[in-house]
Order: structure tokens, then sequence, then C-alpha cells
């Protein structure tokens, strides 16, 4: 029994994060990180719909388009300037794209799942600044920039977020585990401006 036309077949999925109820879940038709354009075409071809997901729809904008251009041209003659599909996180988001903190949260948690830790860093900044007090996206600008390598920096956002939001989980976690590992460390710990 079970499994209809697939012969029985089953498949497992692991959730990469928490998902609470009445989260939508989704799954990709095809490479996620072929550019919206690209993305958009083969859905068309392939499975006869277009996407308005929030990733595509932020990256269809033409704010955000303009915002791309102005990216590009900054950064075109540095080699040494880190890129990502949404530019260098030092940049802001433009402030014409209305998105809300927690639209901002999940596309900053699926750039992160991406390995787009740039891409997460400029989303979880721009969550924090629609809403300072929010754990999750102090947390996730923590996370993003660990994943860039930059752990210092990490350090001191996980603190700034546990002065903002005391009572979120991971960042009291993260606190309590600098404090018992780095004494004297963490309090000289440098705090990132938010983007």
């Amino acid at each position: 029994g079970g499994g209809g036309g697939c012969g029985g077949l089953r498949i497992t999925l692991v959730a990469l994060r928490d998902i609470s109820p009445g989260d939508e879940l989704t799954i990709p038709y095809l490479q996620v990180t072929q550019p919206m354009v690209a993305r958009r075409a083969d859905l068309a071809a392939r499975h006869d719909f277009r996407c308005d997901c929030l990733r595509c729809t932020l990256e269809e904008s033409a704010a955000w388009r303009d915002h791309r251009d102005h990216e590009e041209n900054t950064n075109k003659n540095d080699k040494n300037s880190p890129q990502s599909l949404y530019g260098s996180a030092q940049t802001p988001l433009p402030l014409t794209v209305s998105l809300t903190g927690p639209e901002l949260r999940s596309l900053g948690n699926q750039a992160q799942e991406e390995g787009r830790f740039e891409d997460a860093l400029r989303l979880a900044s721009a969550a924090l600044a629609a809403d300072p007090s929010d754990g999750a996206a102090a947390h996730k600008v923590g996370t993003a920039l660990l994943g860039l390598g930059r752990w210092a920096e990490a350090h001191g956002a996980w603190r700034h977020g546990v002065a903002l939001a005391p009572q979120h989980p991971a960042l009291s976690a993260q606190a309590a585990k600098d404090a018992a590992y780095l004494p004297g460390v963490a309090d000289a710990t440098p705090v990132p401006s938010p983007s």
C-alpha cells in the first residue's frame, strides 16, 4: 500500500531549521542558484508557470535591478571585492523594496542554506533594521558573519543582538557560551554597525 503510481517510493525530508505550524513548505523545481531570468525561463519551458516567490519578486523589482547595476558598476574593476547575488553586504537594501522583516529573514535563511553568506548577511541586516528587537534576525547576522569567516564580528553581532533581544534562546545560549569560553575577550569583540 501507499505510494500510488511510484511503486511504493518514499522519501524523507529533513528540515534544516525550525518549522512553525502554518509555515509554507516549498521545493525547487530547478537549480536555485541560477539568475532569476534563467529560473523563470526554465520553469516556463518545463512546467508552464511563472514563479512569484519572494526571491523572484525581489530580484524582479526595478529598485533591486537598479541596486544591482550600481553594485556591479562599483565593484567591476575590483577583483578582490566580494560578489554575491545581492552584492556586497556593506551596501544597504534599497528602501523602495517592500518586504517585511520575516520575509527578509526567510530569504536570508534560504541564502545561508545555499551557502550565499553575503546575501544572508545583507538580508538579515535589513530584517534587523526593520525590527531592531528581532532576535532571530540578530542571530542570523552573526551566523552569516561566521559563515564568511568573520569570527570576531559574528560574536560582536551576537553580543549586540542579546542586548536587543535578551530573551531570544539562541542569542542567550551564545552569550552564555561566550562568557564561559572567552572571559574578557567577548567584551573586547567589535560590534558591527547595522547595514
